[in-house]
């Protein structure tokens, strides 16, 4: 027999081997740690971003960093004042737009508008080739609070219900519509925002495509023949021969849908249901925040008399809103 040899032979201990590694590991976990007198934590600063095509850009964001306890206080200090003010900003912003959306008079109308990420269409069953001509598209969402007074899409009898609804709970009369835009424009830039913003004014003043039949789309005169009188231009918007065939078809969906109750004209324009536009967004330097779009909200008066429209920002890592849930 060899008992000898199998008594000579050393049995591999896998719980040492285990016992051993994970020691090993917390070992360099320790060493990955800060030692004594430093920290770790995000700093805000300037930082270089490689892009898709390999060019890079600077950008400031958070970065994080480990630095001795002094040069942390040193920026505390530094950045005290400035994130009091953010935070004071911050406050009587969101304080101001719930006062908005609770407070809304008559005649005035509360805004919210944002855009999603943009989300790639993708076939269930695609051959190879369609990976390289993948679509994709951006979903616009614009929140409007309206006092049901001065609805003029709805009847009588709804607004009747409406209001004694609202009577019942002890709550103004305020209802909340959230329009969609979809869209393939990926850089969710100037032209698109205006698109958006003229459609609204023209939803709240009854013109464009919203305008009832017989009226100009453009003025609001009432007119019997297929061209405005004041406008020399097809009365309607779907008899337009700029738009595409898909738009006319959706005629029925927009015409003489508008939000006016009274709509009023360009010799009359105070006639109108509406007369302020009270906005909120973030503040996206590309669409809201630029020499191109203060130039749009100054010529706002001019483009949608009666319409006037203050704009407000929220600010910076708090702007989230109604628009975020919905789209």
């Amino acid at each position: 027999m060899d008992g000898g040899d199998d008594e000579d032979e050393t049995p591999i201990d896998d719980d040492e081997d285990e016992e051993e590694a994970e020691d090993g590991e917390e070992k360099e976990e320790e060493e990955d740690e800060p030692g004594e007198g430093f920290i770790t934590y995000d700093r805000w600063q300037k930082a270089t971003y490689v892009m898709k095509n390999g060019e890079t850009r600077e950008k400031y964001d958070f970065v994080t960093v480990t630095v001795p306890l002094e040069e942390f206080w040193r920026d505390v200090v530094a950045f005290w004042s400035l994130f009091l003010n953010h935070h004071d900003l911050s406050k009587w912003n969101d304080k101001a737009w719930q006062d908005l959306k609770e407070c809304l008079q008559l005649g005035n109308v509360a805004m919210v508008m944002d855009a999603s990420e943009a989300y790639k269409h993708e076939l269930r069953r695609e051959h190879q080739s369609a990976y390289f001509s993948q679509i994709t598209s951006t979903l616009w969402v614009v929140v409007l609070r309206i006092r049901v007074e001065d609805l003029g899409n709805i009847t009588e009898g709804e607004r009747a219900k409406l209001l004694a609804h609202y009577n019942k709970l002890g709550k103004k009369p305020i209802i909340r519509e959230t329009h969609f835009y979809a869209t393939g424009d990926k850089d969710k830039d100037q032209a698109q925002v205006q698109y958006i913003l003229t459609d609204i004014a023209n939803y709240l003043r009854g013109r464009g495509r919203w305008a009832p039949a017989g009226e100009c789309h453009i003025c609001g005169r009432s007119c019997d023949s297929s061209d405005c009188l004041d406008c020399d231009a097809p009365l309607s918007y779907f008899d337009m021969s700029t738009i595409a065939q898909t738009e006319k078809d959706e005629k029925k969906y927009y015409e003489g849908q508008g939000a006016p109750q009274e709509r009023g004209t360009d010799e009359e324009p105070e006639k109108c249901s509406f007369k302020w536009i009270h906005a909120f967004s973030d503040g996206c330097a590309s669409q809201f925040k630029c020499a191109v779009f203060l130039l749009f909200l100054s010529l706002w008066y001019v483009l949608f008399a009666p319409l006037r429209i203050t704009w407000n920002w929220f600010c910076s890592a708090h702007g989230k809103c109604d628009c975020d849930p919905e789209g």
